[in-house]
């Protein structure tokens, strides 16, 4: 090594140990070689290091994969599996995921040059693959790779590892937002040859059968099969299987909406389960889990306590999924209260997650919380583009069409609207997924300002299960309170008193969640359904509320609901000024003196003078002339 030493080729880090001036150099030498030459000398490292460090192999073991895997073709003596295994496992301990990832990767590859290796070794190789790529963030190539584990398990009729792959295989599944066609009836025959005395087996097959029937929109079924999984469990005194059988649990049950309860519960349960047994990737899931079931509820203080903790513990164990859903969840955070660069910038980091992730859904989910953000501000024009482009690349555009809809009744594309609408079909069709709450919302605002009183009907009863929740996305959007959505379809309806009381807790649940937009929304609808009253005690009610509601849309440039504020306030005002006020007004609007307005509508001065004082007061004016430009705008004048 001297000469090269001497020629700055390389360089000494300490004794015997040296390295490449540059990786140039590394690189020119190592392509000099032919590959035969190439892998005999990989060949020859491995000896070496396994001849110097055979009594304490480990600090080497990712060397010895490396020569070992580039060796690979000389001969099948499963070294390359073995070493690049275990240098894969020793990865994980050390929280490198995607160096694991890609050493399991090339165990693989070794396993298919070797013609002694068996499917057992192989199934092996693509269930750590999976564990790894789940632990990076790679959630699609996980799922992916759990599923080849189950097929190869399912081809051998090895049920109990066809069980362990599948449970892995949902657990990756339902984060990542797919589903596979196989995956519920391969769980059915998991199960129909599994031993009755299997009871540990069974009970993990049924929760993640739960997971599959839930991911395929089959939430009665879900529901079942958890309740009985969880009986055997809870029957085995076994608190890791109880866990493992608790972990999103809250999933299956507490997306329903009478469910969101009992889901707190099983998550909580979950949560105190992983601490006690110390299960970190436990506490991170039932963790997130909480916090799910807590947006739903609306009880955002303790989520963002939550929350915080949840930060804290992904940073430190390099989770980047659970990472993935915390932006997910401040993003929606920052929404429902309408802070909005906050918004911005979370929903335009979730895009970026795109291409290291490929989450099922993610771009999905930055479409949802843009159209959000855009719709608040006002600025939907912009927008459209990208929804047209996300529902013509999606496989279920189906699901999108309830944004849709919004979207072109926002821009005034009522015939649009109309056609998308009839192209959904019967509103008793959409999926019970995810999105299934958000869509109703959706299509409650459309078909209000369609004025599709059927509609609404249906809408309404589908609807009314969420009253006293807060409207979700899961872990991408909160839209505030079920029951200001409730409220604006009664009032359609003509159901005044309902919408009434819907109103009345619509704006009291947002003020808690401090869902400053949701709850302005709220405001002006209730302030228009009592203006519609005609009385008196209502329009002086409904100013109020648009007085309360114009100083959250001026603070938060709630643009759109600033407009529909001011004409609301229009209606008031005209409502407030009696006929012959606005009379007195025009007249004094077109030039006329006291005199003049007396003459003209044969009253007396002092009645006048009565009605000016009137008129100021109710118009907030300090003059005639002010009161004249008042008139004019809100379009008194000209009406009488």
């Amino acid at each position: 090594l001297q000469p090269a030493l001497s020629s700055g080729i390389i360089e000494t880090l300490e004794p015997e140990r040296f390295r490449f001036h540059h990786v140039l150099f590394r690189e020119v030498l190592y392509a000099e070689h032919s590959t035969v030459s190439r892998i005999l000398l990989h060949r020859k490292s491995g000896d070496y290091l396994q001849r110097r460090y055979g009594d304490d192999l480990q600090p080497y073991i990712s060397l010895l994969a490396h020569h070992a895997f580039e060796a690979a073709q000389t001969g099948p003596d499963g070294r390359a599996v073995h070493y690049c295994r275990l240098a894969a496992e020793d990865a994980i301990a050390r929280r490198a995921f995607s160096e694991a990832s890609e050493l399991y990767e090339c165990a693989l590859q070794a396993a298919e040059l070797d013609p002694t290796s068996t499917t057992e070794r192989r199934f092996e190789l693509l269930l750590g693959l999976g564990r790894a790529q789940y632990l990076s963030g790679q959630l699609n190539d996980s799922t992916t790779n759990l599923m080849k584990a189950a097929i190869e398990a399912y081809r051998r009729q090895d049920w109990v590892r066809l069980a362990e792959a599948l449970f892995q295989f949902q657990h990756v599944c339902q984060q990542s937002g797919l589903r596979h066609v196989s995956s519920a009836p391969l769980h059915l025959a998991g199960l129909e040859h599994l031993p009755t005395t299997a009871s540990s087996l069974r009970a993990r097959v049924l929760a993640s059968l739960a997971k599959a029937y839930r991911t395929a929109g089959d939430p009665e079924s879900a529901a079942s099969a958890f309740h009985e999984g969880l009986a055997i469990a809870r029957g085995q005194s076994d608190p890791d299987l109880l866990l493992s059988c608790l972990r999103k649990g809250n999933w299956v049950i507490g997306r329903n909406p009478q469910g969101v309860s009992e889901g707190l519960d099983i998550a909580l349960e979950a949560y105190d389960l992983a601490h006690t047994r110390g299960q970190t990737e436990a506490i991170l899931d039932s963790l997130t889990d909480v916090i799910f079931q807590l947006c739903d509820l609306g009880d955002i203080e303790e989520l963002g306590r939550r929350l915080r903790t949840l930060k804290s513990l992904a940073l430190a164990e390099r989770q980047v999924h659970f990472l993935n859903n915390v932006l997910g969840f401040e993003t929606a955070t920052a929404i429902l209260q309408g802070h909005w660069l906050r918004a911005l910038r979370g929903a335009r980091e979730t895009l970026q997650q795109v291409p290291l992730q490929a989450v099922h859904g993610l771009q999905g989910r930055f479409a949802f919380q843009m159209f959000a953000i855009h719709r608040a501000l006002g600025s939907l024009d912009e927008f459209a583009e990208l929804v047209d482009r996300i529902v013509a690349d999606d496989d279920s555009s189906r699901r999108w069409m309830p944004g849709q809809i919004l979207l072109h009744c926002e821009l005034g594309q009522l015939r649009r609207a109309r056609a998308v609408l009839l192209q959904l079909g019967e509103m008793n069709g959409l999926p019970r997924d995810d999105l299934y709450p958000v869509a109703l919302v959706y299509l409650a605002e459309s078909c209000v300002r369609l004025r599709d009183i059927p509609r609404c009907t249906l809408l309404y009863k589908q609807l009314v299960p969420y009253r006293g929740l807060n409207v979700t996305l899961p872990g991408a959007l909160m839209l505030g309170a079920a029951s200001g959505y409730l409220a604006l379809l009664a009032s359609t309806m003509g159901q005044t008193r309902e919408a009434r009381v819907l109103f009345e807790e619509a704006i009291e649940m947002n003020a808690r969640m401090r869902a400053r937009p949701a709850g302005a929304r709220a405001m002006v609808d209730y302030a228009q359904l009592l203006l519609d009253s005609g009385r008196q005690r209502d329009r002086a009610q409904a100013q109020s509320l648009l007085d309360q509601a114009l100083h959250i849309a001026k603070q938060l440039a709630l643009r759109p609901l600033q407009q529909n504020i001011e004409d609301l306030g229009s209606s008031v005002a005209i409502g407030t000024l009696s006929k012959r006020e606005a009379e007195v007004l025009e007249l004094v609007a077109a030039g006329y003196s006291n005199s003049n307005v007396a003459e003209a509508l044969h009253i007396s001065h002092a009645t006048v003078a009565t009605h000016l004082r009137s008129i100021l007061r109710k118009t907030g004016s300090s003059n005639r002339t002010e009161a004249a430009d008042y008139g004019r705008r809100i379009g008194v004048i000209g009406r009488v």
